[in-house]
């Protein structure tokens, strides 16, 4: 699948998979970094390009499904509370801060709206969400809620991280606090 979609320069989706039943909601994404080993093995990096929801899947093909799709939209009666965006955007950035090696970029509220209509997919990457909570967020099909959940999660995780960072930094500091200025 993998040859023929740089064959052919074409996306394919990822879905997830749980207890035998596939999600009809998943992402489309482009291949944008491959690497091939002699074994015949590939480690590729993908970007998610959008959502779509599987109107009709062929599970006869082998290796891998084929199915017809339809763009997964949000509803666009909606529009987002600056202040709870704001929120979930300085929790982001708290994450990014605690963790200097997460080499994640910080942003203000101006980059971020440059940047997409929907800021949640990018706070989502760094927010510690488990599967099923990632596949909740990707179902959902309004992004004031998508940032409330944000929010919530990492409301409780921040603190925790904070916690954790500070405790590494006086560890490796050999107990002086005086370095942590």
């Amino acid at each position: 699948m993998i040859g023929l979609c740089l064959a052919e320069q074409s996306q394919f989706g990822i879905h997830l998979k749980s207890t035998g039943t596939l999600h009809p909601i998943g992402t489309v994404v482009d291949i944008t970094l491959l690497r091939r080993y002699e074994d015949g093995r590939m480690d590729i990096l993908v970007k998610g390009k959008y959502r779509h929801k599987i109107s009709r899947l062929n599970t006869n093909t082998t290796p891998y499904y084929l199915a017809d799709s339809m763009v997964y939209e949000d509803r666009e009666d909606e529009e987002v509370n600056v202040s709870a965006l704001m929120e979930c955007l300085e929790l982001y950035n708290r994450v990014v801060r605690a963790i200097p090696d997460l080499q994640a970029r910080r942003y203000s509220l101006e980059d971020i709206l440059e940047m997409t209509l929907m800021p949640s997919f990018i706070f989502a990457t760094k927010s510690g969400l488990n599967v099923k909570q990632k596949q909740e967020l990707l179902e959902m099909k309004s992004e004031s809620k998508r940032i409330a959940m944000l929010t919530e999660i990492l409301s409780v995780v921040v603190p925790k991280l904070e916690e954790h960072t500070l405790r590494e930094r006086i560890v490796m500091s050999d107990g002086y606090l005086t370095s942590l200025k």
